[in-house]
Formats: structure tokens, sequence, C-alpha cells
């Protein structure tokens, strides 16, 4: 049960991240964000 809340933790932990970077990308380079994804 523990183990399993900490894994979902940090599975939204790496979405945010991800997120984030995404926004960064969009906001100074467009083209590199239609690559990557």
């Amino acid at each position: 049960m523990l183990k399993m809340r900490k894994t979902g933790e940090v599975k939204i932990s790496k979405i945010k991240a991800r997120n984030q970077s995404r926004q960064r990308l969009k906001t100074s380079e467009p083209f590199l964000l239609e690559t990557s994804w």
C-alpha cells in the first residue's frame, strides 16, 4: 500500500516535470517542441 502510493507520487512528479519542460520549450523554441514530442 505504502509502496504503491510512493510510485504514484513519483509518476505524478515525473509528469509535472515533463509538463514544465514542455512549457519551457514552448515559450523558448516552438520548433524544438514539434521535433521532440
